[in-house]
């Protein structure tokens, strides 16, 4: 068997949501325009794919799962958040070799409760974390807080500005969030956001 890399042709698929802002769109391209270059300049024939609809059956159609692998650079399906494990799912009913996790393995990765129940249990170390449901009006957590959507928002911390951000889309305040972290910070909880105390 020949494992040049001019016999592995690459399908290079990314996703791309166009109610995303131009600057980001741009730097998504840019950022598959240089990838595509580099599997080329190794030797590998490259054809890049755009998921930009819900559609993966029909991007994928002309592309040869029995010859080609896929680089899945997809991380959604456009539209439907946290959805990389739908994407796996798809390639592999259609047939394709892909990198990165198998479908199980992504959705199982999106209950971060669950992962870090399961690396516990194998004894392998993780962050101190909480998962904290929001239901009290104050809420004491370690700094700097790392989060997890597990309903509808996601808080960021930063260790400059000790100042906590709500994501996009914030209306309804936190409900739940996975958080864990190394120093002491309170939060107040309100039904607009989140504010630093």
């Amino acid at each position: 068997m020949n494992n040049a890399p001019a016999d592995l042709p690459v399908i290079l698929l990314y996703n791309l949501d166009r109610s995303w802002p131009p600057v980001d769109i741009k730097e998504i391209l840019d950022l598959v325009e240089t990838l595509a270059q580099d599997l080329v300049a190794v030797g590998h024939p490259t054809e890049i794919v755009c998921l930009d609809d819900d559609r993966l059956e029909r991007a994928m159609q002309g592309c040869d799962p029995s010859r080609q692998i896929v680089f899945n650079w997809c991380e959604e399906v456009p539209g439907v958040p946290r959805s990389s494990s739908l994407v796996a799912r798809k390639l592999e009913e259609l047939g394709f070799t892909y990198t990165g996790a198998d479908s199980k393995a992504l959705l199982f990765s999106q209950d971060k409760p669950a992962v870090k129940e399961r690396l516990l249990k194998k004894r392998v170390p993780t962050p101190r974390w909480q998962v904290y449901s929001g239901e009290e009006p104050w809420i004491g957590i370690f700094f700097p807080p790392l989060s997890n959507r597990l309903m509808s928002t996601t808080v960021w911390g930063s260790r400059r500005r000790r100042s906590f951000i709500p994501a996009r889309n914030c209306r309804s305040g936190l409900r739940r969030c996975w958080i864990h972290s190394t120093s002491r910070l309170w939060l107040k909880i309100s039904l607009t956001g989140v504010n630093s105390m």
